[in-house]
């Protein structure tokens, strides 16, 4: 009788954390997702003409979207995430490049334009799974 009270608890006890710890994957998981969201809302192209200090900011938010991919990629086996290591650190140099000497060509902003797009469209198979 008493095995059978303590197996009951323990398996409440059980059905409780494991439902503390869906909950706490949910809240994580919507953390991220407004995250992204935000980023993803904030950012436009880049537009040639329009190379100053939000330009810089634009720099930051594509680091940040890869970033919050890279997050979100983690531990999923079909997510190569030293790819978008890769990326990052591609965009990151872009960003060097420009803020030391305040140009950047055409082909480097088609490049970057890529890079959004990328991981915008990967954003959008994170959130969905």
């Amino acid at each position: 009788m008493e095995d059978q009270r303590n197996l009951g608890i323990n398996l409440r006890k059980d059905i409780t954390m494991a439902t503390r710890k869906k909950q706490q994957a949910q809240n994580l998981n919507t953390d991220i997702q407004k995250t992204v969201l935000d980023i993803l809302n904030s950012v436009d192209n880049i537009d040639p003409k329009d190379l100053s200090k939000v330009t810089v900011e634009k720099f930051d938010k594509i680091l940040s979207l890869i970033s919050a991919n890279i997050k979100m990629s983690a531990g999923n086996k079909n997510f190569e995430t030293n790819e978008y290591r890769i990326d990052k650190s591609t965009v990151f140099n872009y960003k060097m490049k420009y803020s030391t000497t305040g140009n950047i060509n055409k082909e480097d902003i088609k490049s970057l334009n890529l890079f959004y797009q990328k991981h915008k469209n990967l954003t959008k198979i994170l959130l969905a799974i």
